[in-house]
């Protein structure tokens, strides 16, 4: 009744302030749900001879209506009053004992162990910053990360619902005692997500229930090379974009961000939204901490890719293009990626992970949810893939984890960055234009009049100094 008067247009207005939209379900059903056991609960403890059968609903929320009405303290008198009033039952003094024993299960017993963990407050976590040798992945540390320290292992976190989250496999020796223990500290339900073989083994090793999530495509960019019967298809998709004449840029200074705000628009309209919480989202300002490749068709940015880098390993981020690009521009943006990679003698390439195509995950979700064309696409390289696991303790957690995640994914909600501070002073990277210097202009021979006086003002300020 509630709800057909709220929804009235005189009401709408009162009510939309009062709740806000969309939490008048779930507050609805909240209630009913906690009503209802109370009522319950109620009835098992009356007296043998009542018999209120279903009516005991309705007089239970008459009489936490009076109670509420009330204000007192657990509504105390007006609650007794409405139940002695409405419940049938010759002998009052056990009807009084049935509500005495309501009042001391359902609301002193929860109230005595809720007091005990408030004595209990949670730890809070300390956030460490990133570790100078931490694996490439955790250069999510800038959007909203955090690293976190277990005994002797360091692992990349995030906070969501009540889980704490592990993403990526550990620094360190695996002790996963430590972690869970850090995190029920906190309130937390420990939760690892894409953990690699050892943490999962860690695990099991512990009754936690282990599920295959993903597999990581990885490249040893030492030895690989684009020969060979399984890369076969790489290269037709090579020549494709060498017939089309992209051409693959990569800095590490100045950056086209306006037209990289574009591609990466127009990618996002195409597939309605940017995937977060464990992959990485677009913010300008992190791209300088990146190693990032642009695709041009002539001289039209088309596409990029970008790579978080550790000690001895990138980890790939950010993919973005426009619709409509020629075919292999993407395949020449990783291989170019891949070269650079050798170039600098680094150990390991990530592309990244892809759902799992096999076991218990493939059965619950459709093949349309398990990317089989970014499996293609990835495959064409031929890397090594690794499993990825999503662990925790007890079917009903792993189930509320997997659910929590997969929301945090796809709907990731405000970017939240965390920039290491640079003190008092903004770090500001631009590119001015310089012409050419020639030292006999700023070195005249005898003779010879200077050519300083033609090269001062406005119009040449952007000069460099002359030699000393």
């Amino acid at each position: 009744m509630f709800g057909i008067v709220a929804g009235a247009p005189p009401l709408r207005g009162l009510v939309s302030k009062l709740i806000p939209k969309g939490a008048f379900l779930p507050l609805f059903t909240a209630a009913l749900v906690d009503t209802v056991f109370a009522a319950v609960a109620l009835a098992c403890l009356l007296p043998g001879a009542s018999d209120v059968g279903l009516a005991i609903y309705p007089i239970y929320l008459l009489a936490l209506g009076a109670a509420l009405a009330t204000g007192a303290p657990g509504g105390l008198g007006a609650f007794e009053l409405v139940l002695l009033a409405l419940l049938p039952h010759p002998d009052q003094a056990a009807l009084i004992g049935a509500i005495l024993a309501f009042r001391i299960i359902y609301y002193l017993c929860p109230a005595f162990l809720g007091l005990a963990g408030l004595l209990r407050s949670p730890a809070p976590l300390v956030h460490e910053p990133r570790a100078p040798l931490g694996p490439a992945e955790w250069g999510l540390v800038a959007q909203g990360a955090s690293i976190l320290r277990a005994g002797s292992t360091r692992w990349m976190c995030r906070e969501r619902l009540g889980l704490g989250i592990a993403i990526g496999p550990a620094l360190g020796p695996v002790d996963l005692r430590a972690f869970s223990k850090l995190m029920r500290r906190a309130g937390l339900t420990p939760v690892l997500y894409k953990a690699g073989p050892a943490e999962a083994s860690a695990a099991r090793s512990l009754g936690w229930r282990v599920l295959k999530v993903a597999e990581e495509a990885v490249i040893n960019p030492r030895v690989w090379t684009v020969d060979g019967s399984a890369r076969r298809q790489l290269r037709r998709h090579l020549r494709h974009a060498e017939q089309a004449a992209i051409r693959i840029v990569t800095s590490r200074r100045a950056l086209p961000l306006a037209e990289m705000a574009e591609v990466n628009a127009a990618w996002t309209l195409k597939n309605r939204r940017e995937r977060g919480f464990s992959m990485g989202r677009f913010a300008p300002e992190l791209l300088y901490r990146q190693r990032v490749f642009l695709a041009y068709s002539r001289d039209r940015l088309i596409a990029f890719a970008t790579f978080h880098t550790g000690a001895q390993d990138w980890s790939l981020d950010l993919v973005r293009h426009i619709d409509g690009i020629p075919d292999g521009t993407m395949h020449l943006l990783l291989t170019s990626a891949i070269e650079a990679c050798r170039a600098e003698e680094i150990d390991r390439l990530s592309l990244a992970a892809v759902p799992a195509a096999g076991g218990n995950i493939g059965r619950l979700v459709p093949d349309k949810a398990l990317l089989p064309g970014l499996r293609r696409f990835k495959q064409s390289f031929a890397p090594r893939w690794e499993p990825r696991y999503l662990c925790v303790k007890g079917s009903i957690p792993l189930a509320r984890a997997a659910v929590t995640i997969a929301a945090a994914i796809h709907y990731p909600g405000p970017l939240t960055l965390r920039l290491r501070p640079h003190g008092t002073e903004t770090e500001i990277r631009f590119e001015l234009p310089v012409a050419s210097c020639d030292a006999h202009e700023w070195n005249p021979q005898p003779g010879q009049a200077s050519a300083l006086p033609q090269i001062t003002g406005p119009a040449h300020d952007r000069r460099p100094f002359p030699p000393s």
